[in-house]
């Protein structure tokens, strides 16, 4: 990713992650050389079992989120490659 691109988390476009329900959750974006996740409030979105409500820098290299629909789990696994 390019500094200041997004990746949307909730759509199925091409430059976003897809997961279950109606509403973009938030996205990811860099800024420098750190990823921040950015949760929109429509939906939510977990990130270490933690429900993200304001913006976060992530810390490693290989996260999962937790974007829960309908009473089920949808768990995403992320690994960041340099």
């Amino acid at each position: 990713m390019k500094n200041k691109q997004k990746i949307l988390i909730g759509d199925d476009s091409l430059n976003a992650i897809f997961c279950p329900g109606d509403e973009i959750r938030g996205y990811l974006q860099r800024k420098g050389n750190r990823l921040h996740l950015i949760p929109f409030k429509s939906q939510p979105v977990f990130y270490r079992e933690q429900e993200v409500k304001k913006a976060i820098a992530v810390e490693s290299n290989s996260f999962r989120l937790n974007c829960p629909f309908r009473n089920k789990n949808f768990n995403l696994a992320i690994k960041l490659i340099k």
